[in-house]
């Protein structure tokens, strides 16, 4: 696993992309009214297309986000975690309460008056109630009554609240040293995996962490951590692939798909992250954040100006290319923009040049935590000692001169789109 984050790159860029256009292909037999999903009939109604491809986000983040956690102290960490989500969600609900509500209130009703006059489900309030990511009002004034799947403007949100709770689960072990104390990692696995046999909801009352522990997701979120954990000893193998790949059809079949299906599914998707092309994909623009959070409101609205009635591919096809642009927008507007606050309040950097005997090194005053006076080889380019290029960020605008400054680069963010490169 460790050769996910070494200098060949990955594909979890393509991996994401292709997760969110699956969920798209769920909700588009769901929102548009084409019956029921052939993948619960196939699992005798275990799981979803969109259950194992929100399943396999989680198996990712979880890998990357304990590097994250791992690499930067608590308050960092958890300041990146809150970049990366909170921002681009934040506009998600302000353009859904005044964007998408007024268009959908106007196509029902043929004017704009009236809009937001509703006391229990109002615009304001469906910012204020979903603000802290906990999705407490999914309606507004009462929109699409008529669509196939009237019960809310955006189905997909309530996802993210359980993946934070699992950013503070990670910040939680990060702190306490249990990375270094991996068995708990184990524990916690084993406990997850024997409250679906039994069906228990595990602390599902406790606030945060009971919240994270309630979801079968935070199952594939705590096999992506063991991954990163374990990532020197666990082999990346095509046989392997096959096998998780069985277990993974059989489980879903027949059942044990929450537990055992769940792990199949986790290895499978970093083996196809290691093993597929297109490496790059993602680095540059990464859409799938923004994929995720617009494609099901524009899907109901689609379905609202009557798109359920041109069949399931055409649907599809207008739910990508109404979603696109929205999450092209998101990206170069907000989500890149917020990012670059991710070093606010933390020390600059600096590579100052200092010549050692028999060769040149640069010493990286502030390089890593724990490691205040790293040597980096300028040949080599990662820090001296440490044979995973993945502990440096790639120094850009080097230049030769004694004393100079230098811009380090940071891996942990975004934490689905830049890991190895």
């Amino acid at each position: 696993m460790a050769d996910l984050l070494g200098p060949g790159g990955n594909a979890i860029g393509l991996l994401r992309f292709s997760l969110a256009a699956l969920v798209i292909v769920h909700h588009t037999r769901v929102l548009g009214g084409f019956g029921a999903d052939p993948v619960l009939r196939f699992s005798r109604g275990q799981a979803d297309l969109g259950v194992f491809a929100v399943a396999g986000f989680f198996a990712i983040s979880g890998f990357l986000v304990t590097r994250s956690a791992d690499r930067s102290s608590t308050a960092r960490y958890l300041w990146h975690r809150a970049l990366r989500v909170m921002p681009a969600f934040w506009i998600c609900l302000i353009v859904i309460a005044f964007g998408f509500g007024p268009l959908m209130w106007f196509h029902e009703h043929g004017t704009l008056a009236g809009y937001g006059a509703s006391a229990d489900a109002s615009p304001l309030g469906y910012l204020a109630n979903n603000f802290y990511l906990l999705i407490n009002q999914v309606r507004i004034d009462g929109l699409l009554a008529g669509n196939p799947y009237p019960t809310a403007i955006n189905g997909s949100l309530w996802t993210l609240a359980y993946e934070f709770s699992w950013y503070f689960v990670v910040a939680l072990a990060a702190a306490v040293g249990l990375f270094r104390w991996r068995v708990a990692i184990l524990a916690l696995i084993a406990f997850l995996v024997g409250s679906y046999l039994i069906a228990a909801d595990p602390l599902g009352g406790i606030p945060v962490i009971g919240y994270a522990l309630s979801s079968r997701f935070g199952l594939a979120f705590s096999l992506g951590m063991a991954a990163y954990l374990w990532r020197e000893r666990i082999p990346l193998d095509d046989r392997l692939a096959v096998v998780a790949g069985l277990a993974f059809v059989v489980t879903l079949r027949f059942g044990l798909f929450s537990t055992l299906g769940m792990a199949a599914l986790a290895y499978g998707v970093l083996w196809a992250a290691w093993r597929l092309p297109f490496r790059t994909f993602g680095t540059r623009i990464d859409l799938s954040y923004g994929v995720y959070i617009y494609a099901f409101p524009v899907q109901q609205t689609i379905a609202l100006f009557g798109g359920h009635g041109l069949g399931a591919p055409l649907f599809l096809a207008a739910s990508l290319a109404g979603t696109l642009p929205l999450a092209f927008l998101s990206q170069v507007v907000i989500e890149r923009p917020a990012l670059r606050f991710k070093d606010a309040a933390i020390e600059a950097r600096q590579l100052i040049l200092r010549p050692q005997a028999g060769r040149r090194r640069l010493a990286l005053e502030g390089a890593g935590e724990g490691d205040p006076n790293a040597l980096v080889d300028p040949a080599l380019g990662f820090v001296a000692g440490h044979p995973d290029p993945a502990n440096f960020g790639r120094a850009r605008n080097v230049r030769p001169a004694v004393g100079l400054e230098v811009e380090a680069h940071d891996l942990d963010g975004p934490d689905l789109g830049d890991a190895g490169r």
